[in-house]
Formats: C-alpha cells, sequence, structure tokens
C-alpha cells in the first residue's frame, strides 16, 4: 500500500467514476484500474462496487475512507517540515532490469551514501514490462536495459501522460559473453557462422531471450541451452565450462563477482544487437532532492562505464 494509491482511492470516492478520477489525476484508466487493484489485493477486500452509473464504496470501503483521509492528511502536514536531510531518510524505492542494476547501481549507492549517509534504497530487480508498470503505478525511478529502439515512443506517450519521463541514456552495447580461454576470444570480433561452437545460457522467460531472438538461433543445436535464475549463475555456467556464451551487457564481462579477465565481451559483426538504456523517472517538479541526486549519480555512473 502506497500514499499514492490512497490518494487515487480518494480521488475517485470524490469523482465517483473511475474515467473522471483518471482526466483529473491526468493518468490513464489502465494506469488507475491497475493501482486500485493492487490496494484491493494489498487490502484483501474490494473497496469499490462498479455499475453503469459509476463506482460506489462497499460497505468495507466505507470503512476505511475516514481512516485514509487522516492518513493522507498526516502524510501532507508531515511533507511541510521535511529538509534535504529529512529527505535523506526517506526509503527511495527504485526498480531495475538486471542489467542495470548490475551496471550502474552498486556504483551509484557508494556515491549516495557519501552525499547521504541516512538514504535508504529499496530495491526492486524487474523485467521490462513489469518494472514499467511498477514505475507508473507507484511513481518510481526505473532503470531499464534492452529497450527496443521501435518501442521507444509508445512508451514515451504513456509514461508523459502520467505524469512521467523516460531519458535515452545510451545504446547497451549487448554482446556475446565468452569464456577468456575459449579460442575464439584471442579475436576481438566474432561472425554469426561461429557461434555454433557455443551452447547458450540464458534467463527461461527474459525478455533479452526474445529481443535478440535473431542471434541466439545461431548457437548450438547439438546442445540443450542452460538456464539459469540470475545473471550471475549464468555467469559462473560459463567460468566453469568454456563451451557456454551468453547475449549481455558487455559491461558484464566486468562484473566485481567474477575474476578479473576470466570472462570477455564480444561483439558479433554480422549481426549487430541495437538497444537501448532508458531511465525512467518522475517529472521535475515531483522530484525530492534526494531523488534528483540520484538521478544524476546514475548519469555519471552511466556515462563512466561508457568511456
Amino acid at each position: 500500500m502506497t500514499i499514492r494509491q490512497f490518494k487515487y482511492f480518494l480521488k475517485i470516492v470524490r469523482c465517483g467514476s473511475i474515467n473522471k478520477a483518471a482526466l483529473q489525476l491526468n493518468i490513464t484508466q489502465q494506469s488507475l484500474l491497475a493501482s486500485m487493484n493492487s490496494l484491493e489485493k494489498s487490502l484483501g477486500f474490494s473497496v469499490f462496487s462498479r455499475s453503469k452509473s459509476g463506482v460506489s464504496l462497499t460497505p468495507r470501503g466505507q470503512a476505511i475512507l475516514d481512516d485514509v483521509q487522516s492518513i493522507v492528511d498526516t502524510c501532507a502536514g508531515w511533507a511541510q517540515f521535511m529538509d534535504d536531510d529529512s529527505a535523506a531518510r526517506l526509503p527511495i524505492r527504485i526498480a531495475g532490469t538486471s542489467s542495470m542494476i548490475n551496471l550502474i547501481l552498486g556504483k551509484a549507492v557508494l556515491y549516495l551514501k557519501e552525499k547521504y549517509p541516512t538514504v535508504a534504497i529499496e530495491l526492486h530487480e524487474r523485467k521490462k514490462d513489469d518494472l514499467m508498470q511498477m514505475v507508473l503505478e507507484d511513481s518510481m525511478i526505473g532503470l531499464c536495459g534492452a529497450l527496443p529502439p521501435e518501442e521507444l515512443e509508445g512508451r514515451r506517450l504513456i509514461l508523459e501522460k502520467n505524469g512521467m519521463r523516460i531519458e535515452v541514456m545510451g545504446e547497451d552495447d549487448y554482446a556475446v559473453i565468452v569464456n577468456s580461454r575459449h579460442p575464439l576470444a584471442l579475436r576481438n570480433t566474432l561472425k554469426k557462422a561461429e557461434l555454433g561452437q557455443f551452447t547458450a545460457a540464458l534467463y527461461p522467460h527474459d525478455d533479452h531471450k526474445f529481443f535478440y531472438s535473431g542471434i541466439y538461433q545461431y548457437f548450438s543445436s547439438e546442445h540443450a541451452p542452460y538456464y539459469g535464475s540470475k545473471q550471475e549463475s549464468l555467469l559462473n555456467i560459463i567460468l566453469r565450462d568454456a563451451t557456454v556464451a551468453a547475449v549481455f551487457p558487455v559491461s558484464v564481462a566486468r562484473n566485481p563477482n567474477v575474476p578479473p579477465g576470466s570472462l570477455k565481451g564480444m561483439f558479433v559483426e554480422d549481426c549487430p544487437m541495437p538497444g537501448l538504456n532508458c531511465l525512467v523517472y518522475p517529472q521535475e517538479d515531483r522530484l525530492s532532492p534526494v531523488e534528483k541526486a540520484i538521478l544524476e549519480s546514475f548519469r555519471e555512473v552511466y556515462r563512466k562505464e561508457q568511456l
């Protein structure tokens, strides 16, 4: 349950309509419904009953109305006393795809701990579509990797309609991650025809598998792919078996949890893999000073990683 969900709840009560409330909140009806469904799931009961004439409170919804109003009023009163330091004590919720968490978040947190020693970060690892829904619903900061360029404009329109922004940080530089002991690792690039020497390692339901399905078809068909629930579990498979490889951001080869120089990211010269790394966040006037500092640290870390 979040304060934003409570505010949405009160707006629907005042408007008597999901559609009218969504228009006043400047969000999509779908996003508002998703937020209310999430609230009802957390509460364990329905708060609204719907009919052709609009929506009305259920008996349980009516029972919590005064409490919800009191919670929202109390939080609004607290906000006027907050300064930068007290804001730093609030949990900052961030959602990220696994590749972006590994690429940016760890280094950014070190910077933030120096500047805001009391900052608390609540991290949520999500796949691309789940991440977008989460940041929309709760107005969170999100780090999304491997976004297909053709999806960007559609995502941008939905986000902007809901008071959010999406900022392209750069191309994702995906590559084939191989064991440095493999003979092909002596080269700088690979060709599609050479990928048959490797068995694929991938997540069972990973967005990247489908986005880059054009390259996975060239991996060995003689052996079943290896599957892992985490990026690092797949990297460990590659470390143990030099005939296994995976498609990840090239920066993964520098993962601090694997021995330096043991992995190598290799581009496939006749199979480009374009994707975009993006930062998603609420519009500037809805960000706290700490959240703005977090965004800047993400941009700075990403810039250094690309040098």
